[in-house]
């Protein structure tokens, strides 16, 4: 099995590429650190995003707020 072929049944059965699944689970792990009280500079490294900004537009992108406004909801 090549990893192409792996990437596509992947996606089939979860309607996510492998990276983007990858990006969903490090912003569920960033939301369980954000309700613990961690900065968002902190908890963006801690899981694995090189800068904040990448991590501000992933968390935005797949929550629809802020990791500011997620933690005041």
């Amino acid at each position: 099995m090549n990893k192409y072929y792996l990437c596509h049944i992947f996606k089939r059965n979860t309607g996510f590429t492998v990276f983007e699944y990858i990006t969903y689970k490090r912003i569920m792990r960033a939301i369980e650190l954000l309700m613990s009280g961690d900065t968002a500079l902190d908890i963006a490294h801690a899981v694995g995003f090189g800068d904040y900004s990448n991590f501000f537009k992933a968390f935005k992108n797949i929550t629809g707020l802020s990791p500011k406004q997620y933690y005041r909801k």
